[in-house]
């Protein structure tokens, strides 16, 4: 996972109203900061990591599925002799 490039975009795409001071407890809306601390992003914050993250690992899974699967019908296919009409269900 590419974190410093999430940052990168939250920065260029201008949703925090501040990214260089952490609001430790300032009496400010906490959704406004991206870090609670010196080191710890909001609630925020922590909502943009785990959709990103989210977003990133589950498209491999899935796409690894699909392709197990494509592989394992052209084996059982090409097993009988007839990989065309297994490939042709597969994407129907």
């Amino acid at each position: 996972m590419d974190v410093l490039g999430l940052f990168n975009d939250i920065i260029d795409a201008d949703e925090f109203a501040n990214l260089t001071e952490p609001w430790k407890g300032t009496g400010a809306d906490p959704s406004t900061y991206l870090f609670r601390d010196n080191v710890h992003p909001t609630t925020r914050g922590h909502w943009f990591l785990a959709d990103y993250a989210i977003k990133v690992l589950s498209t491999p899974l899935r796409s690894g599925f699909l392709m197990m699967g494509a592989g394992i019908v052209c084996l059982v296919g090409f097993r009988r002799k007839t990989a065309w009409p297994s490939l042709i269900l597969l994407f129907y």
